[in-house]
């Protein structure tokens, strides 16, 4: 019906896709959107991981699977779902599901994708339905295992360190509560203390550390939800500092990130610092986000 008035604007991958599968369930990542390259390539690589874990889980059958961008695209958010959808709707799929992949509960994910969503299906055939499925940061569990793992892997033991999770951080009422969360189930797993700090909010990452090697109490108060977390204890002689970025792919923010670091490091000469990777694409992280898939319609 809307074939004419969408222009089909498919990556070869689209449509090698459509030209392989007419049965199968079709999904839309949505992610940010970045002009860093290192961001773009993870972003592509995540969906083709999505792609191989979802023909593992359902029985050979390839899902169709594509990436939108909230921001930094030549189209808005609901044009992309829209042209996507009317392909997939020709090839014999008319059930389209979005899965957000973002970590926190903030306007973009509780506001803007909800709004470009009900666009998108009030420009479609009735025929084809758009399902808005919960966003990655809801599965706070499988996030926090997903970073255990990565500690892991660190030469000295956690608890020879001070630990920071970093994260974005957001104004809307009760979307830090999850890095709380995050925090206290690192904690738990390795038996040590980790502090929360915000990049766009406070406190800050430069607060955090000035805290944690001055102060003989450390209270964690910022956004809502994280003044809930308990006290700690500082280490007053703390000689190595991790800092755990909650940020899925490398991009600007990071390379800032990268930066600041830098100037803490000429600060604070006798400390460690050190920054841990970003989650990154990966076949786990690509479970969690086909998982989405499967857990109820999301109404907001």
């Amino acid at each position: 019906m809307y074939g004419d008035r969408l222009k089909i604007t498919l990556s070869q991958s689209d449509s090698s896709q459509f030209a392989a599968s007419k049965s199968a369930p079709a999904y839309i990542l949505v992610v940010h959107g970045s002009r860093n390259q290192s961001y773009q390539a993870a972003v592509e690589q995540l969906g083709a991981l999505v792609r191989s874990y979802g023909r593992f889980r359902l029985g050979g059958i390839s899902p169709l699977v594509h990436i939108a961008f909230l921001e930094l695209h030549p189209l808005p958010l609901h044009r992309q779902i829209a042209e996507f959808a009317t392909r997939a709707a020709k090839d014999g799929c008319s059930r389209i599901q979005v899965l957000p992949v973002f970590l926190h509960p903030g306007v973009h994910v509780m506001e803007d994708i909800p709004a470009e969503v009900a666009a998108t299906q009030e420009m479609l055939d009735p025929q084809i339905t758009i399902e808005l499925r919960p966003y990655l940061g809801t599965n706070i569990l499988a996030l926090s295992q997903l970073l255990a793992s990565k500690i892991s892997h660190l030469e000295e033991r956690p608890s020879d360190r001070s630990w920071i999770l970093l994260s974005h951080g957001s104004r809307r009422p009760g979307a830090n509560q999850c890095v709380v969360e995050i925090a206290d189930l690192i904690g738990c797993q390795f038996g040590i203390e980790v502090a929360i700090a915000f990049w766009s909010i406070s406190p800050t990452l430069e607060e955090r550390v000035a805290e944690l090697t001055g102060s003989p109490h450390l209270a964690l108060v910022g956004s809502d939800g994280v003044s809930s977390q308990a006290k700690i204890q500082a280490k007053t002689q703390m000689k190595s500092l991790v800092i755990i970025p909650y940020f899925l792919f490398a991009g600007g923010i990071t390379e800032a990130i990268a930066q600041s670091v830098g100037q803490l490091r000429q600060k604070y000469t006798n400390i460690s610092i050190q920054v841990m990777d970003t989650i990154g694409a990966s076949e786990d992280l690509a479970a969690i986000v086909f998982q989405l898939a499967q857990c109820p319609i999301t109404h907001e």
